[in-house]
């Protein structure tokens, strides 16, 4: 049997593993703060603002890498 993960329109989801020492800082953080409804919310901004971090950071060494490319043939 096929069980479909979809979540009405919010798409496919799956499950990672979280060390527990980990999970329950989070679960401290959550509780005592109160800004996310949900564990779930908390770990999810999380990974997509280190996502937006990561992309940035690759972009800028994209671009760093091309301008050193582009200095390699100025040489010549």
């Amino acid at each position: 049997m096929d069980i479909d993960k979809t979540k009405k329109g919010r798409g496919q989801f799956s499950t990672i593993s979280l060390p527990t020492p980990l999970v329950k800082e989070v679960e401290k953080v959550v509780g005592e703060l109160g800004y996310w409804p949900a564990k779930t919310d908390f770990v999810r901004e999380a990974v997509v603002e280190k996502l937006d971090r990561c992309k940035r950071d690759m972009k800028a060494r994209s671009r760093h890498e091309a301008s050193n490319r582009q200095d390699c043939y100025k040489d010549n």
